[in-house]
């Protein structure tokens, strides 16, 4: 069998609580990147988001540092309640 090795060059990345934060590539925006700058723009903190999204503020605060991803649900929440939030903002 011919295996093809290629050299990887890798740097070592911090880790929280054993668990490497999510990398987004050059220009792209994470999604917790965009749920924070979302949020800030609606003019809630991270407990008013919370509140009315039903998601856990431990969870928000964890998504927008990219420590975890939302689950579908937890972002489905989220992104609904900053749309609607930017619509009543307007």
């Amino acid at each position: 069998m011919n295996k093809l090795h290629l050299p990887i060059k890798s740097k070592p990345i911090k880790t929280v609580f054993g668990k490497a934060p999510v990398m987004s590539l050059p220009g792209k925006t994470t999604i917790g990147e965009f749920i924070a700058q979302s949020r800030e723009k609606s003019g809630l903190s991270q407990r008013e988001l919370a509140r009315l999204s039903g998601v856990p503020a431990r969870t928000i605060a964890n998504v927008e540092r990219d420590y975890r991803k939302p689950s579908i649900e937890a972002a489905a929440n989220l992104f609904d309640t900053l749309a609607n939030s930017a619509v009543s903002a307007n």
